[in-house]
């Protein structure tokens, strides 16, 4: 296939070079564009000399089957998916809680890519209550007592100007949440969660209760996080592993004083799995953070205490998903590692229920 690229209202400062990245599992292929005056009359022809590219090829088409293999089938899968039994359960809490919106998803988008670093952790996040909110925010594991905020896109995806904020004590692990102007994060070497209020720097800290925190038991197969922080239409939540084997308790808070207003204490495994994220008060689980093709097939409805029945394909391009969450218009806010630190966002598309 042959893409093109049109320029509009080109100005003098806007000549020069700009590179063209592309990525997946394999490797990393970048392009330079030369921008000059000559380009606004001449149009070249494709494949001019002005074009460079660096890394690996496309492979040479020897016919479908030879790029894409029939996949073996798995009798096993077509029996049954344990989507299909709803797991243990036991709630606490003294609040009701009612769900304001019910949603489902159905879909899952491809991926868009937004930025490349060098990291091979972090996160990236919006406000997941203000998406007019032009800001981004981003976390460097090997820096966690700093909170970087960008203006706009631009300097986000060109790691330009930034507004850093000296945490009061360090973060642990990806998995943090930027809602209603306030960076919530897990306090590294303890059961708590701190609340960042960015426009005041005033914060609130609560421990979750029976919370595992500090020993080789992480949240996820193959992940940094001991808590995976959400935040959706239905407010902040908390995912985290406890002391008893096994077990995986989901917690929602109020984002102002972080008390727990009901919690949900599930005989489910979530070190089997790749990731989880909650969207309109459902718990979504990802079978696998690093196989390229993987599904969703596991939702529990937190409010009705039920398993709904889903089996959505998920694609991991750059092999690894070291975070999910979601936002109020439901686009799905992924980080991936590989040398990159990836940013990407997914579209989901949903039914009402």
């Amino acid at each position: 296939s042959t893409m093109s690229l049109t320029i509009y209202s080109v100005q003098e400062t806007d000549f020069g070079h700009y590179d063209c990245v592309a990525r997946n599992e394999m490797a990393m292929t970048r392009g330079t564009i030369v921008l000059e005056e000559s380009s606004r009359h001449n149009r070249p022809a494709t494949g001019t000399e002005n074009i460079l590219t660096f890394g690996h090829p496309a492979p040479s088409y020897e016919g479908f089957d030879d790029l894409c293999p029939t996949c073996s089938y798995c009798q096993k899968c077509s029996e049954g998916r344990g989507a299909l039994f709803a797991p243990s359960y036991r709630t606490f809490g003294n609040k009701t809680v009612t769900r304001k919106e019910a949603r489902l998803i159905t879909a899952v988008g491809k991926p868009v890519f937004h930025r490349h670093t060098n990291n091979n952790y972090g996160s990236w996040m919006r406000d997941t209550n203000n998406e007019t909110d032009p800001h981004y925010w981003t976390t460097d594991p090997n820096h966690n007592d700093i909170l970087k905020e960008f203006a706009n896109k631009n300097d986000f995806r060109n790691n330009g100007r930034s507004i850093t904020y000296q945490l009061p004590t360090p973060f642990q692990g990806n998995s943090h949440v930027i809602f209603n102007g306030s960076f919530y994060y897990h306090v590294k070497g303890h059961p708590n969660i701190t609340r960042l209020d960015l426009n005041i720097r005033k914060t609130t800290t609560m421990e979750l209760p029976g919370m595992v925190y500090s020993d080789d038991r992480s949240l996820y197969n193959n992940s940094r996080d001991y808590v995976d922080l959400s935040a959706d239409t239905e407010g902040l939540w908390a995912i985290y592993s406890t002391l008893y084997p096994n077990n995986t308790v989901v917690v929602k808070m109020n984002n102002m004083t972080l008390k727990i207003e009901k919690g949900w204490d599930m005989a489910l495994n979530n070190n089997l799995y790749g990731n989880f994220f909650i969207a309109y008060g459902v718990l979504y689980v990802l079978d696998s953070a690093t196989d390229r093709d993987t599904r969703i097939r596991i939702a529990f409805d937190l409010y009705k205490g039920e398993m709904e029945d889903v089996d959505l394909p998920f694609n991991n391009p750059f092999s690894y998903t070291t975070l999910l969450g979601t936002t109020t218009r439901l686009r799905l806010v992924i980080g991936s590692e590989g040398r990159l630190g990836v940013a990407e966002e997914e579209l989901l598309r949903e039914r009402w229920r």
